[in-house]
């Protein structure tokens, strides 16, 4: 569930992305054992910036294996702003590690929910 309310549309820990969960057979397709889709990616966003694409597949997080959306929003929680994070994707059977910078924070805290992050 992304629609997480700490998560808001000026939350420091905003990368510009939308993921999603994949089933089984979507994790066959993409050649992965599990882990989350990337959905979309916002225009000059830290994900942009890091490289992401849709249709990238995040397997570890901060070093963390991913089986949910939920693993990738306990990492982002954790993470300081201005810090960069490694995270590894498969991208056309091929895994390849990224990093992002969290954003520092520009605007107050907003307290709303959300799908991106």
């Amino acid at each position: 569930n992304l629609a997480e309310p700490w998560i808001g549309a000026y939350s420091p820990r905003r990368l510009g992305m939308t993921i999603a969960p994949i089933s089984d057979q979507l994790a066959a397709y993409f050649g992965v054992k599990q882990g989350v889709l990337v959905s979309e990616v916002t225009a000059g966003s830290a994900a942009e910036a890091a490289g992401l694409k849709a249709g990238d597949v995040i397997t570890t997080f901060k070093g963390q294996a991913v089986s949910s959306s939920d693993d990738v929003l306990r990492e982002l929680r954790e993470a300081e702003p201005g810090t960069s994070i490694e995270i590894r994707i498969v991208r056309d059977h091929k895994e390849l590690t990224v990093s992002a910078k969290i954003p520092e924070r520009t605007r107050p805290f907003a307290r709303r929910g959300g799908t991106v992050m």
